[in-house]
């Protein structure tokens, strides 16, 4: 399995640990969003938002997009659900934040998080395949660099099935602005999982530089 379906199962097995009702979690587990649905919804920020959002910090988003995209040969359009699941959040953030400055300033730091880790995960999930073809066997290192990675998507998936079920709610209104009230409505909460993601990032960034500071590399070149 890849890095990406590994995380997803973790995630699964954490929710129902947890006793959380199994239609919703089957439910989020068949969400999807493309890149380009995402990179659509910031080109709309960027057009029609709010003019207080920092043009720069769309651009971001969208080059982190558009990076994710570029690493190895899949389609935009044949994302799988596994990646799809992270995607589904960030585009409804981002239409949320179009004349909301206040959910800008609560949700930009997570949502550049999430955008940058994805093209992470997506890269190191390259590697990872690798181990199959190559004949590279895990190393501690490699193994505690993998760990890290899976962590991080389990994170970022909970936050996404947190932004689900609340949006979800507003679901009878169809409305922008209900979104935006809700969301708004349940920062603390939100703020509490951007909290994860960060802490797993941080974790994760000293893994790569202990990981890529060694004779990590070398020795999966000799293998």
């Amino acid at each position: 399995m890849s890095l990406w379906e590994e995380a997803r199962d973790a995630f699964d097995r954490q929710l129902r640990n947890q006793k959380v009702d199994g239609q919703s979690i089957d439910q989020f587990l068949q969400d999807r969003a493309t890149p380009e649905d995402t990179r659509r919804s910031a080109r709309a920020l960027q057009t029609d938002g709010d003019r207080k959002i920092p043009s720069q910090w769309i651009v971001r988003i969208m080059d982190n997009i558009d990076k994710f995209v570029l690493i190895g040969d899949l389609a935009v359009k044949q994302v799988p659900k596994t990646i799809g699941l992270a995607w589904f959040a960030t585009k409804p953030l981002l239409n949320a934040l179009q004349s909301n400055y206040r959910l800008y300033t609560s949700f930009r730091n997570a949502l550049s998080n999430i955008t940058e880790m994805m093209v992470l995960i997506r890269t190191y999930d390259n590697l990872y395949k690798q181990r199959k073809t190559t004949g590279w066997k895990l190393s501690d290192m490699a193994s505690e660099l993998f760990l890290q990675i899976r962590h991080v998507y389990v994170a970022i998936l909970d936050f996404s099935y947190s932004v689900r079920i609340h949006i979800k709610a507003g679901r009878l209104a169809e409305i922008g602005h209900a979104i935006k009230g809700i969301i708004s409505a349940k920062l603390p909460e939100f703020q509490e999982k951007m909290n994860a993601i960060q802490t797993f990032m941080h974790r994760l960034i000293i893994c790569l530089g202990r990981f890529w500071s060694g004779d990590e590399n070398d020795k999966r070149r000799e293998q």
